[in-house]
């Protein structure tokens, strides 16, 4: 898998969703780095679910985005908006807070 120049993005994730399994985030891998994955909407995370083949799992949504961002920036987690597979490459966008 290469990146493609992520893009850094401030954006609020204010109803964004997310994956936990054993009652923590699912991190994935991306080149090395761990990231924790946010979509944009419950389909677009079923379907990467699918494509990595993650089965066990539930869908978690963010009700303070601008917390929970700035919280995971404090312990150097990086967060991957909406990550997918293109042309054999992984796109998303780098979240930062406002």
């Amino acid at each position: 898998m290469r990146v493609v120049n992520p893009e850094a993005k401030t954006t609020d994730l204010t109803g964004c969703v997310m994956p936990w399994s054993d009652n923590r985030p699912l991190f994935v891998r991306i080149e090395g780095r761990y990231f924790i994955p946010i979509f944009s909407s419950p389909g677009k995370l079923h379907a990467q679910m699918q494509q990595m083949q993650v089965q066990d799992y539930v869908i978690k949504q963010i009700t303070d985005g601008n917390d929970f961002l700035a919280g995971l920036t404090e312990q150097g987690v990086p967060v991957a908006l909406d990550p997918h597979r293109e042309n054999g490459k992984v796109r998303f966008h780098l979240c930062v807070p406002p």
